[in-house]
């Protein structure tokens, strides 16, 4: 066609081709537009799952015994009370072989008002100490006073969730309002 020499049909190919590119800028927009609505509508229930969890780790706090801090160290475990974390941990392991099962998370002791939940996933098994919030546990069978100050130092540690779960939703703010800003154009 431009072969031709035809000064209607290359102005026809140029504007084709002009039309192309529009098209292929429009689809990308409305692409941009589509996916920041989806980011913008993530973020949203991003921020407030973050700040439920802060509400529910604060009244975790307030309840939350120190039996945990050096010196203070209590478990229930059944039925019986344990002051040392090494007789502590033994217990707690046997409790969670004896009583874990595959169809729920099964209560296997206390420790700073809270239960200790376990459930076992083929021949592992998950811990969650359960308050208003669950907080995951890692379950040591062969480190069992390592599993009872990890599970010590999750507890200790709901502050430092809470500052995490703050730093998330700045950090998920500006990425919503940057959403916002892509949108209004």
């Amino acid at each position: 066609a431009l072969a031709s020499g035809n000064p209607l049909i290359e102005e026809q190919t140029k504007l084709t081709d002009e039309l192309k590119k529009l098209e292929n800028l429009l689809k990308a927009y409305n692409s941009s537009m589509v996916l920041a609505k989806t980011k913008l509508s993530d973020d949203e229930v991003k921020i407030a799952n973050y700040t439920s969890r802060i509400a529910r780790i604060r009244e975790d706090i307030a309840t939350r015994i120190d039996t945990y801090s050096e010196g203070k160290f209590s478990m229930t475990v059944g039925n019986q009370v344990f002051t040392d974390n090494k007789e502590a941990g033994a217990a707690l392991a046997a409790a969670i072989v004896a009583k874990a099962n595959a169809n729920s998370f099964v209560t296997v002791g206390k420790f700073a008002g809270f239960e200790l939940r376990v459930i076992k996933n083929g021949a592992e098994y998950s811990g969650l100490i359960h308050g208003k919030e669950s907080y995951k546990f890692n379950v040591y069978l062969n480190n069992t006073t390592r599993m009872a100050n990890h599970i010590g130092e999750i507890i200790a540690g709901f502050e430092n969730m809470i500052k995490n779960a703050e730093q998330m939703i700045s950090e998920t703010t500006a990425d919503l309002n940057a959403q916002k800003n892509i949108l209004a154009h």
